[in-house]
């Protein structure tokens, strides 16, 4: 019961991007899509559009592929706050 006490008074980045266990509240969680959008954004105004629609310059692969976990954990996280399963983030990834 203290280790929970102190990860919810003192969660680290490695938590806070690789673990699925925890809970993250709304504002964290809306912080760090933003900050993904943000990034992601300026990225493809840096790196320029692809001639056909759907490819991805290779910085943009990287970054969508440096992403895709730190996202998948986030999501997790923000479903165990509002008393789910993780697992109804698998329901996302199947419409997209």
């Amino acid at each position: 019961m203290k280790e929970k006490e102190e990860e919810k008074k003192d969660p680290n980045w490695t938590w806070f991007l690789f673990s699925f266990k925890g809970r993250v509240t709304r504002k964290q969680f809306w912080i760090f899509n933003l900050i993904i959008f943000t990034a992601g954004l300026l990225l493809g105004v840096l790196t320029g559009t692809p001639e056909e629609f759907g490819e991805f310059t290779k910085p943009q692969l990287m970054f969508m592929i440096w992403i895709f976990w730190p996202s998948l954990a986030v999501q997790a996280k923000r479903w165990h706050d509002i008393n789910k399963s993780a697992w109804w983030g698998r329901a996302y990834l199947g419409i997209n």
